[in-house]
């Protein structure tokens, strides 16, 4: 089954329709309905790793013992190559 999603367009617009005083309880129950549909678009977290040896990462160099933050998918990548 695929779900539907809301383009980030249509989800400034219906933030605008909830703020919007003036808006119909039934327009405000689409706009809710569309949010709830947006893709959610945060940045991915971080996390805080120390570095077990040198390592160049996202173009900067830096020591081992350095403390650097990834994602999750970086951290995982440096485990496994026995960065960190």
């Amino acid at each position: 089954m695929k779900t539907e999603t809301t383009s980030p367009e249509a989800a400034s617009s219906a933030g605008r329709v909830l703020k919007d005083e003036t808006a119909s309880p039934d327009a405000k129950r689409a706009a809710a309905s569309a949010l709830s549909q947006a893709p959610d678009h945060r940045a991915p977290a971080l996390t805080k790793v120390r570095l077990a040896k040198d390592h160049q990462h996202a173009g900067v160099p830096y020591k081992a013992g350095e403390e650097i933050e990834v994602n999750e998918a970086d951290e995982k990548w440096l485990r496994k190559n026995q960065v960190i």
